[in-house]
């Protein structure tokens, strides 16, 4: 698996589990890989860290709930 497809994956990780708590360690173990070497290329490729594409969807999340409250 290169790693754009692992990088996807660990996305698709984290969508389907973003309302538990979870950080990029735990995605690092989903898709194989050292917390290091997941944290710099998950960086990369996406201009983030996994951290805060976790901590800025749940952000998202909650500020679509309060529009639709």
């Amino acid at each position: 698996m290169d790693c754009i497809q692992s990088i996807q994956k660990a996305i698709e990780f984290m969508e389907k589990h973003i309302l538990e708590n979870i950080n990029y360690e735990n995605v690092a173990r989903q898709v194989y890989m050292s917390n290091y070497h997941f944290h710099r290329i998950f960086s990369m490729i996406t201009g983030m860290t996994a951290n805060e594409y976790i901590r800025n969807r749940k952000l998202s999340m909650a500020g679509q709930e309060l529009i639709m409250s």
